[in-house]
C-alpha cells in the first residue's frame, strides 16, 4: 500500500485565525461599528462586518451591545403613495340578500 499525502482543503488554506478581543476592544469596535451603521449611506450589517473583518454574528452582537436600534429587514424602503379609491370595499348588496341567508 502506498502512502497518501494529505492536501489542504479550501477552508484550511483560505481561513485566517482570528484573535480574541478583550472586553475593551469589543466595546470600542462595537461603538465604531454603531457609528458606521448610523451613517447617512446606511450600510448593511454584512458590509460593516466585512469592513471590520469580523463575522455577521460578531458585528450584530457588538453593535447590539453598543445600543444600536436595528433597522427592519430589507434595508431602507420608500413607501408608495396611496391612491384614492385603491381600497376594495364590499358592495352594499353583497352578503345581505334574504334569499340565501342562513339561520
Amino acid at each position: 500500500m502506498g502512502s497518501r499525502q494529505r492536501t489542504n482543503t479550501h477552508a484550511e488554506t483560505s481561513r485566517t485565525r482570528r484573535r480574541n478581543m478583550s472586553k475593551q476592544q469589543q466595546a470600542d469596535a462595537g461603538t465604531a461599528m454603531a457609528k458606521r451603521y448610523r451613517d447617512d449611506d446606511k450600510p448593511s450589517i454584512r458590509q460593516i462586518a466585512g469592513e471590520f473583518g469580523v463575522s455577521y454574528g460578531t458585528a450584530y452582537r457588538l453593535m447590539g451591545a453598543a445600543g444600536v436600534e436595528f433597522r427592519s429587514h430589507g434595508g431602507v424602503r420608500q413607501r408608495r403613495p396611496r391612491t384614492s379609491g385603491a381600497t376594495a370595499k364590499a358592495s352594499p348588496d353583497r352578503g345581505t340578500s334574504q334569499a340565501g341567508s342562513r339561520a
